[in-house]
C-alpha cells in the first residue's frame, strides 16, 4: 500500500507539472509579445493562476474520473517497479528542498530578531502611507545592520525591514509605498507558494522560470501602483537605483524585496517607461490575446490527455505479464492470462455477495457502459479452480474477465470478436477473491453464463 500510494502521488505531481508548463509556455510567449500593451495586473493574475495549476493535477483527474481507467503509472508490475524507484528519488529531493526553504525562512526570522524598532518619525510616516493605501492591519517596521535592502516579510505577522541608513522623508515614502503594495497584493503568500512549487517540482529546472516570473511581475505591479505617489517616474527609480548602488542584495526566499538584481530592475524601468504610452486599442487586442492564451492552453491540455491515454494503453499492453495458458483444449479455447495491479474500476454492480466450495452462480444481466459486474467475497482454498463461462457478445465486442486477490493483484483474460469467454483460473493461494466482468465497449451488453468454484477434490 505504501508503494502504491507513493506512485500515485508522484503520478499526480508529474501530471500537474505538465499542465502548469503548458499554460506557462503560452503565457510566456504572449507576455513577451504584448508586454507593454496592457495593464500589468493581467500578467500578474495569469502567472499566479499558473502557479496554482502546478498544484492541481487536472490531467490525472480527467483520466481517473472521465476515462475511468485510473492510469497512475502502476497499472502493471513492470511499470510499478521502475516508477516506484523514481518516486523515491523525487520524494527525497523534495524533502531536501523543503528543508532548505524552511532553513532560509528561519534565517530571515533570526535577522529580524537582531533588528531594532525604527524611530518615531519613521513610524509616523508608515502610518501615513498605510492610511493613504487603506491598510488597517498593524505592521511593524525595523532597521538592521545586516539588512541590505527594504523588504516586507511575515505571512501571519507582516513587518517591514529597512537597512540602517539615514533616510529622507521622500526616500522613505518610496520604499514604504512599494512594500505596502506588496502587502496589499498578498505577495508574501504567493512567494511562499511559488517557493513550495519549486521544491515539489525540483526535478524540472524550467519551473524556476515560473518562480522568477512571479517575482518579476510582482515587482512591476508594485512599481505601477507606487509611482503615482512619487514626484515622478524618474524620481521614483532614481531613489531605487541609489539604494541598489549601495547594496549587493542576496535573494531571500520568504520576503518581497525592493531590489533583487540589476537585470530585473532594468526590465522594471523599461516596462514603466513604455507602459504610459499604451493606447486603448492595444488593450483590447491584448484582452483578445488573453482569451487565446486560455483557449490554446486548454486545448493543448486536452490533446495531451488524449495522447497520454493512448500511449499508456499501448504501454500497458506491452508490459503486462503473461501467465501460462490454462484450460482443456477439447472443450474451451486457450486464453492467455495477464496480471496487473488493481485500477479504479467503473461503477460496480454487485451480482452476489458470497461464493464458497461447490457453489456456482448464473449470470443473466444487462451491463451498461458505465458498469462493472462484481462477484464479491469468493472464499477459496489452495488449488481450487474458478471456472467462468460468459457469452452473449456481438462480433466486435471486447470483454474482460478476471479475479482480484487480497493484495489487490488482478489476473484477467480479455477477448475480442469471440462468441464467449470460457476460462478457468487456478487458485494457488487460499483467500478471499473477487470476480469481475468489465465491458470495454461503448454499448450496453446482455450477458449470460455462470461462475463456478470447484474445490481441489473435483480438479
Amino acid at each position: 500500500m505504501r508503494e502504491d500510494f507513493l506512485v500515485r502521488v508522484f503520478s499526480a505531481v508529474f501530471l500537474s507539472m505538465c499542465t502548469g508548463s503548458i499554460f506557462f509556455v503560452y503565457w510566456h510567449f504572449l507576455s513577451s509579445k504584448f508586454v507593454n500593451k496592457t495593464n500589468q495586473k493581467i500578467y500578474d493574475f495569469c502567472i499566479k493562476l499558473i502557479v496554482c495549476l502546478y498544484f492541481v493535477p487536472i490531467i490525472y483527474f480527467v483520466i481517473t474520473n472521465i476515462y475511468d481507467d485510473g492510469f497512475t503509472f502502476s497499472i502493471t508490475p513492470t511499470i510499478q517497479k521502475g516508477i516506484y524507484y523514481i518516486a523515491i528519488i523525487w520524494a527525497s529531493g523534495t524533502v531536501c528542498m523543503l528543508l532548505r526553504f524552511f532553513k532560509n525562512a528561519i534565517q530571515l526570522r533570526q535577522e529580524k530578531n537582531r533588528c531594532m524598532l525604527c524611530k518615531g518619525w519613521m513610524i509616523h510616516v508608515l502610518e501615513e502611507c498605510k492610511a493613504t493605501l487603506g491598510i488597517k492591519r498593524k505592521i511593524r517596521m525595523y532597521q538592521g545592520y545586516r539588512i541590505q535592502t527594504p523588504m516586507i516579510t511575515g505571512l501571519l505577522c507582516p513587518c517591514i525591514l529597512l537597512p540602517m541608513n539615514d533616510f529622507s522623508k521622500e526616500e522613505l515614502h518610496v520604499y514604504l509605498y512599494h512594500e505596502l503594495n506588496h502587502y496589499k497584493k498578498h505577495d508574501i503568500f504567493w512567494n511562499y507558494l511559488s517557493c513550495i512549487m519549486v521544491c515539489i517540482h525540483w526535478y524540472f529546472p524550467p519551473v524556476r522560470w515560473v518562480h522568477q516570473s512571479v517575482d518579476q511581475w510582482s515587482e512591476i505591479c508594485c512599481d505601477m501602483m507606487s509611482i503615482p505617489y512619487a514626484e515622478s517616474l524618474k524620481k521614483y527609480f532614481t531613489i531605487i537605483l541609489t539604494m541598489c548602488e549601495k547594496r549587493n542584495q542576496v535573494r531571500v526566499y520568504s520576503a518581497a524585496c525592493l531590489f533583487e538584481n540589476r537585470t530585473l530592475l532594468e526590465k522594471r524601468i523599461k516596462y514603466a517607461m513604455e507602459h504610459f504610452h499604451t493606447t486603448r486599442s492595444k488593450k483590447y487586442i491584448v484582452m483578445l490575446g488573453t482569451l487565446c492564451f486560455i483557449a490554446l492552453s486548454s486545448v493543448s491540455v486536452c490533446a495531451m490527455t488524449e495522447g497520454y491515454h493512448a500511449a499508456y494503453l499501448t504501454l500497458e499492453k506491452e508490459t503486462s505479464v503473461e501467465i501460462e495458458e490454462t484450460g482443456n483444449a477439447n472443450h474451451q479455447k486457450k486464453l492467455d492470462e495477464k496480471e496487473e495491479l488493481l485500477r479504479i474500476k467503473k461503477k460496480q454492480q454487485i451480482i452476489a455477495t458470497q461464493l464458497t466450495g461447490d457453489d456456482s452462480i448464473g449470470i443473466d444481466h444487462k451491463m451498461k457502459v458505465d458498469k462493472c459486474l462484481l462477484l464479491d467475497n469468493v472464499k477459496t482454498k489452495n488449488n481450487d479452480k474458478l471456472d467462468i463461462c460468459i457469452g452473449g457478445f456481438k462480433e466486435t465486442d471486447t470483454v474482460k474477465v478476471g479475479i482480484i486477490d487480497e493484495n489487490q493483484m488482478v489476473r484477467y483474460v480479455q477477448v475480442t470478436n469471440e462468441e464467449q469467454i470460457w476460462h478457468t483460473f487456478f487458485i494457488k493461494k487460499a483467500g478471499t477473491y473477487k470476480v469481475f466482468i468489465e465491458n470495454l465497449n461503448d454499448n450496453e451488453m446482455k450477458l449470460s453464463g455462470y461462475i463456478a468454484l470447484l474445490p481441489e477434490k473435483e480438479s
